[in-house]
């Protein structure tokens, strides 16, 4: 198939270039980074109160 030959070769330089041991660790430090990042974005205002109980009435 052609399209499937014309990316196999940025797909194996890819894969190679993944395997690397430090390409690794950077990648997974900036992944774990980012989720980190979106955490505190979420849940840095420190306002942890639980919402008011809706059904009062029952």
């Amino acid at each position: 198939m052609i399209f499937r030959d014309r990316f196999s070769k940025y797909r194996t330089l890819l894969s190679e270039w993944l395997a690397l041991p430090w390409v690794r660790f950077v990648a997974l430090t900036a992944y774990y980074l980012g989720i980190l990042v979106g955490l505190i974005a979420l849940y840095g205002r420190g306002d942890f109160s639980t919402p008011p109980f809706i059904y009062q009435n029952f």
